[in-house]
């Protein structure tokens, strides 16, 4: 398939040996980590990127991450694949959370702008989550929405609405579906108040 592309002929051997290291890393990866990843994801490691970007050495943050605006990271923060982050409200993530691949994290909206025909500016609003919360793959969180500490947000969810410390939500839209015990960390599902 490839030998037939019509690659300029002064590109087609770096093409081609480009394509051979490409298949090399991907091989490499998958027999040392069980990983097979996108191409941008085998030159670039998650702690350098950060590093270059200002953020805490301890970030890990994927190549395929889409950053803007003021996006604020703690220290030992996971961010998976093709997550979103939207900083241009303000993005604040506090240290320890993880958010998983492919979250997306909204500090802004064109919503009354497009229903106006424009006459309206596009609202922004920050987002602040807390200190070692794990946000589910997936995972929405709109603009305004503040998640306290050690909270968790389910796969899928579309988060509107703040969430409390200790809190779980869930669903589309979120909503409390259990809490995280203070004491052991276990996820207690149907409580949804939390007991000093």
């Amino acid at each position: 398939m490839y030998e037939n592309l019509p690659v300029p002929r002064h590109l087609r051997k770096l093409f081609d040996e480009f394509r051979e290291l490409v298949f090399w890393l991907r091989e490499y990866r998958r027999k040392n980590w069980g990983r097979v990843d996108p191409v941008g994801e085998l030159f670039f490691d998650r702690q350098e990127k950060s590093e270059r970007l200002g953020f805490p050495a301890s970030v890990a943050l994927y190549d395929s991450v889409f950053l803007c605006g003021n996006v604020e990271l703690g220290e030992n923060i996971f961010i998976g694949q093709g997550c979103q982050l939207d900083g241009s409200g303000g993005l604040k993530v506090g240290k320890g959370t993880t958010i998983a691949s492919g979250a997306k994290i909204l500090t802004h909206d064109s919503i009354r702008k497009t229903l106006s025909g424009g006459k309206l500016e596009i609202e922004r609003s920050p987002v602040s989550i807390g200190e070692c919360c794990f946000i589910g793959m997936n995972a929405i969180i709109t603009k305004g929405v503040t998640i306290g500490d050690h909270a968790v947000v389910g796969a899928g969810a579309v988060v509107t609405h703040d969430v409390p410390a200790y809190g779980i939500v869930a669903g589309v839209p979120a909503k409390c579906i259990g809490v995280v015990d203070k004491d052991t960390f276990a996820l207690k599902y149907g409580k949804t108040e939390l007991t000093e």
